[in-house]
């Protein structure tokens, strides 16, 4: 199984949250990393939208996972990823394509899979960036 996830929301290290604290405990942060697509504010926090062929990117971080087996099914449920329902889901769990230091790696990510016509776009790419100038996700940061 895949060991490697790519995260570019609230899951990264700049964020405290109880599972935030299970990834870093569950995994170690092995670096930066990107993939093309567009990223979504969704009210609270981010949605990527992946494009294969597109030439924006979206900046995150890889973690290798201890035990993939284990620690997924916990962030599927945090992501609100119901298995009997999987086309209703926000997200949806997949492999991409992450740049690391010029390498391509398969990492797990969870893609965006709703309609997003009236959705802002976060037009840089990086979230981080994105969140300190929006006080509503602290919102969601501080109830997680």
């Amino acid at each position: 199984m895949v060991d490697l996830l790519f995260v570019y929301g609230t899951l990264m290290q700049d964020f405290q949250s109880e599972i935030t604290q299970v990834l870093r405990n569950k995994s170690e942060l092995i670096g930066e990393g990107w993939t093309t697509g567009r990223l979504y504010d969704i009210g609270s926090y981010p949605g990527l939208v992946y494009e294969s062929q597109g030439d924006r990117r979206v900046r995150g971080e890889i973690y290798r996972m201890y035990q993939p087996e284990l620690l997924l099914p916990v962030l599927d449920y945090y992501e609100m990823i119901d298995p009997e329902t999987p086309a209703e889901n926000e997200y949806k769990r997949t492999l991409l394509p992450i740049t690391r230091l010029d390498q391509i790696e398969d990492c797990w990510t969870y893609i965006f899979q709703q309609p997003v016509a009236n959705l802002p776009e976060i037009s840089s790419g990086d979230y981080r960036t994105y969140f300190s100038q929006n006080p509503n996700h602290q919102d969601f940061i501080d109830k997680n």
